[in-house]
């Protein structure tokens, strides 16, 4: 019943299993696929930056940006794109999740072996 009243008035929040803390948390250089509108694929390199600056080589319409983070989450903002990343696991690996504004576009991204 508590749940439900949570759920209904936007009170209930699901606790993430891996907050990002701070950039240091995420900072580093991630590889994947990102698959973009209409099913096009990129194999994609991001490098995170103390800082929060960041750079993406792969994608000739998006190089980087700079990075906060919001409830756990990493947000970013840059000319022609904004999205959210979040912190999982596979098989005890991490996984950054990026996910585009309007969810039009996204993918794992994983540490270089």
């Amino acid at each position: 019943m508590v749940l439900v009243a949570g759920l209904l008035f936007g009170c209930a929040t699901i606790p993430l299993k891996n907050p990002i803390e701070n950039i240091r948390d995420i900072k580093g250089t991630w590889q994947g696929t990102l698959m973009g509108p209409r099913g096009s694929m990129f194999n994609v390199t991001l490098t995170i930056k103390e800082d929060g600056n960041f750079e993406v080589t792969g994608l000739e319409s998006f190089r980087g940006g700079d990075l906060q983070v919001i409830a756990g989450r990493a947000r970013w903002i840059a000319p022609g794109s904004a999205g959210t990343m979040t912190l999982t696991e596979d098989r005890g690996r991490p996984v950054l999740e990026l996910i585009g504004d309007g969810g039009l576009w996204g993918g794992p991204l994983r540490r270089p072996e």
